[in-house]
């Protein structure tokens, strides 16, 4: 093991996924000098994780606990700390970044918050628009963001939120 101290990365799995869930991806981030922590998705209630607001908390809540632990070991940079989001995983992410002023870079990775604005909306702490930290996207959608925002502006169409990407603007 390399001596000194390396950035925090924190994975966030799908819906009911184990933290193993994407091994791969975090066995190669941590050969590149992140310790790499993450947690099996579970809900707020059950074992179970609930594609909810509650859910989502629940989530993000693990998230600043493993932030927490991760100050109690010696190898750690607090001073950098991603969290990176797969799917459900990337709408959990996306709320702890919002409340964790600890986490300094969101990665989501086709996360949820692309399909499900309305999930952000309800939680009325999370403000996109007002989110300065650096953000990069991958997605599988075939929509491009123009039409999301403009189903969204067309209140007969399905999309009664604004889109997550497109209101993340200030700088």
């Amino acid at each position: 093991m390399q001596a000194g101290r390396f950035p925090i990365l924190i994975y966030v799995p799908s819906v009911n996924a184990p933290a193993t869930e994407n091994i791969e991806l975090c066995e190669y981030l941590a050969s590149q000098g992140f310790v790499v922590m993450a947690s099996p998705s579970m809900g707020a209630t059950s074992r179970a994780m609930t594609v909810d607001l509650p859910g989502a908390n629940a989530e993000a809540q693990n998230i600043s606990f493993l932030i927490d632990f991760a100050t109690t070991l010696p190898d750690t940079d607090m001073s950098k700390v991603a969290a990176i989001g797969y799917s459900w995983g990337g709408m959990a992410a996306l709320f702890a970044s919002g409340r964790d002023k600890r986490i300094d870079v969101l990665v989501s990775l086709d996360g949820s918050f692309r399909y499900s604005p309305g999930t952000v909306q309800e939680a009325v702490d999370i403000h996109p628009e007002r989110m300065a930290i650096p953000l990069l996207v991958f997605s599988r959608a075939e929509e491009p963001l123009e039409s999301w925002d403009a189903m969204w502006k067309d209140k007969n169409q399905c999309v009664t939120a604004p889109n997550v990407l497109n209101e993340w603007t200030h700088r």
